[in-house]
């Protein structure tokens, strides 16, 4: 990925962070806490809130628009998604109903399915599995839609999976963390701040969970359409996953747009409560579905941090090394890994 496009897509995470954060959280809390409203906190905060809102939206368009350009040669399925994505959006937003917001959102379906196809062929297969969770979780919460729309059609007021199709795709969207972080630290040990921001974010997940439950569903429920009806458990180890890859891919340049795609994946909720997050679930798909494999910088000419500069001074190279020592080489994330030694 080029710099202007990491840049855009980072930029589009950051807004969709605060998004999540700030719009969806913090003005409807403190909004509804009495005696702490936003009377007393001031005007700025809600329209921060309200600027963030808008920032992703052409942020996420932008980002659609310049990675459309550069994968219609080397990736054209995947550029193909991301043109049925926009369209359908486009669709849905100047439709008033009927056919054209079937169509919009069989385009929309379509998209997701060719993201999913795409990168089921080239990723290693515990990342593929993560993906395939996170693509399901934005699958399950178009299928209502979709049912919606065909009903509306037909005219009928059938509710044909809707139910099942909310439960596997909160199941989903909860798991996709947790199998992000087990592809992650099979492949590589992460640092210290990533462990730290793992604990910290599972550990106030589950005070949430502990002091205020019922609360914390209604926010959950608002900011990402999550019910919290499976054991809390599953909520804290999914959260502390979650911190753990989101800090872990932001530490090496080559796999922010990874983290970038996640906070995208977290704005564009199970149910997208607008249209633009469409398609910032179909570009969060797409993010997530291209590790920069081919930006790994080799070893040779990568720039190393200080501590690895310190050890590097103290080893000798892989050809003086003896018969059976490890050997520092990049993983296919571009991350330094320890290959070889005793095992």
């Amino acid at each position: 990925m080029r710099t202007a496009e990491r840049s855009l897509v980072l930029a589009a995470g950051v807004a969709a962070a605060a998004e999540l954060v700030l719009f969806r959280v913090a003005v409807p809390v403190l909004s509804h806490i009495p005696g702490a409203g936003l009377a007393n906190v001031g005007p700025m905060l809600a329209a921060v809130a309200e600027r963030s809102f808008r920032a992703t939206a052409i942020l996420v368009l932008a980002s659609a628009a310049l990675l459309t350009r550069r994968l219609a040669r080397s990736e054209p399925a995947v550029a193909v998604a991301l043109v049925a994505a926009f369209g359908g959006v486009t669709v849905e937003t100047l439709a008033s109903g009927g056919w054209a917001s079937l169509v919009a959102r069989a385009a929309l379906v379509s998209a997701i399915g060719m993201v999913i196809a795409a990168a089921w062929t080239r990723l290693p297969p515990l990342f593929s599995a993560a993906h395939a969770a996170a693509a399901l979780a934005v699958l399950g919460g178009q299928w209502p839609l979709l049912v919606k729309d065909a009903a509306a059609v037909a005219g009928s007021a059938a509710n044909t999976g809707t139910m099942v199709s909310a439960s596997v795709g909160e199941l989903a969207f909860v798991f996709a963390p947790v199998m992000f972080a087990v592809a992650l630290v099979r492949g590589h040990s992460p640092t210290r701040a990533a462990w730290i921001g793992g604990a910290v974010t599972g550990l106030l997940v589950a005070s949430l969970l502990a002091r205020r439950p019922d609360y914390t569903a209604i926010i959950s429920s608002w900011a990402v359409g999550v019910t919290l009806s499976l054991p809390p458990f599953i909520y804290i180890v999914s959260a502390a996953c979650a911190g753990l890859v989101a800090i872990e891919w932001l530490h090496a340049p080559a796999t922010r747009p990874l983290a970038a795609g996640l906070a995208l994946f977290a704005a564009a909720a199970l149910q997208p409560g607008v249209v633009h997050h469409n398609l910032t679930a179909v570009l969060a798909l797409v993010l997530l579905a291209t590790p920069p494999v081919a930006e790994a910088t080799p070893l040779a000419s990568r720039t190393p941090s200080g501590r690895e500069r310190r050890g590097w001074d103290r080893r000798r190279t892989a050809a003086q090394r003896p018969s059976g020592t490890a050997v520092e080489m990049p993983d296919d994330r571009g991350l330094i890994a320890r290959v070889g030694g005793p095992s």
